[in-house]
């Protein structure tokens, strides 16, 4: 048992229906950390994901979430656009400094 872990603030990644709802929640959190009404500490407090189980599931989910976050949330630096890869639009990179990945393992 990990302290602050209830399932009202988790998700977990046993099938299908799973993994959708965590996209859409890693949306959503996204969205609301990017309004501007959004506090510093609030936004930082939303953008830390704790990531419980240190086996290869939640190590290599680690990464996965890791890489995605750095590419949706960073801007520039990108290679010039090409026919075959355009360059695809960053609408989060004010959040990257905000952005945590924390693996927690029992």
């Amino acid at each position: 048992n990990v302290p602050g872990v209830t399932c009202a603030s988790c998700f977990f990644l046993k099938d299908v229906g799973d993994v959708l709802r965590l996209r859409r929640g890693i949306g959503d959190v996204l969205e609301r950390a990017s309004a501007p009404s959004t506090s510093m500490q609030e936004r930082r407090r939303m953008l830390t994901f704790v990531v419980v189980g240190g086996g290869p599931t939640g190590v290599e989910y680690c990464g996965e979430l890791t890489d995605f976050l750095g590419d949706v949330c960073t801007g520039g630096g990108a290679a010039p656009p090409t026919p075959f890869a355009p360059v695809r639009a960053r609408p989060y990179s004010a959040l990257r400094s905000h952005v945590r990945v924390v693996l927690v393992h029992g």
